[in-house]
């Protein structure tokens, strides 16, 4: 938990930027699947994963990584019953990966903090989406989560570590242009969605990644 409040800390104050390179999508999440695996058959759970390989797509794999890789561990976490699907998949302007869970689902209210913060994260990054492309002549590539969401608390006492995990994937989420959309219920579960650029905008994006600059100055993010 300590390491995952130092990564929030870090993201928070803006002390992290998008490294971008091509990669496998695809071979990412199968690789991260795989390393799960064991966790989901010591609480007899299934975990399925779905998706074209390969998938080569523009972006930070590193972030990419710890997005899902927190999205999945919450959803293994919190199931009992069932399983976990991760699925992804491809458009011309962008991709998704998707987790859904079997679990108890999340509580509803769109009072939740959690999701106040996600659907604020979602339109920043959407805001910084739109502005590009009009400048481009095009239209925004970044969705928008459904305003009638459900709030991400769980049912019951919250452990610690979910809004620690879920807040990291949120500050992911508006560093990487990408939308979160959610939709839960009791009887069907948890699915969380997000949504990333399949290629990133000229000037906006960050190719290298830059340590601290000489004299204390504290390198942002472009």
């Amino acid at each position: 938990m300590l390491g995952e409040l130092m990564v929030l800390a870090r993201l928070e104050a803006g002390q992290e930027i998008r490294k971008l390179a091509e990669f496998d999508a695809a071979g990412l999440l199968t690789e991260l699947g795989a390393a799960q695996q064991a966790v989901a058959q010591a609480a007899n759970l299934f975990l399925d994963l779905q998706g074209p390989a390969p998938l080569v797509i523009e972006g930070d794999a590193e972030k990419i990584r710890r997005l899902a890789k927190n999205l999945l561990v919450n959803a293994l976490k919190y199931t009992e019953l069932g399983g976990v699907t991760v699925s992804w998949g491809g458009e011309p302007e962008s991709w998704w990966l998707m987790v859904q869970d079997t679990g108890p689902g999340l509580a509803t209210g769109a009072k939740s903090s959690l999701v106040a913060g996600l659907q604020e994260a979602t339109a920043s990054a959407k805001e910084a989406d739109e502005m590009s492309a009009a400048r481009a002549g095009e239209t925004s590539r970044v969705l928008s989560a459904p305003e009638d969401a459900p709030g991400p608390a769980r049912r019951g006492p919250q452990p610690p570590g979910e809004g620690i995990g879920l807040s990291i994937v949120k500050r992911l989420c508006e560093l990487l242009d990408a939308s979160l959309e959610i939709a839960s219920s009791a009887e069907t579960g948890t699915t969380f969605r997000v949504v990333l650029p399949r290629r990133y905008r000229g000037p906006q994006s960050a190719r290298v990644l830059s340590g601290p600059a000489r004299g204390g100055a504290r390198p942002g993010r472009t």
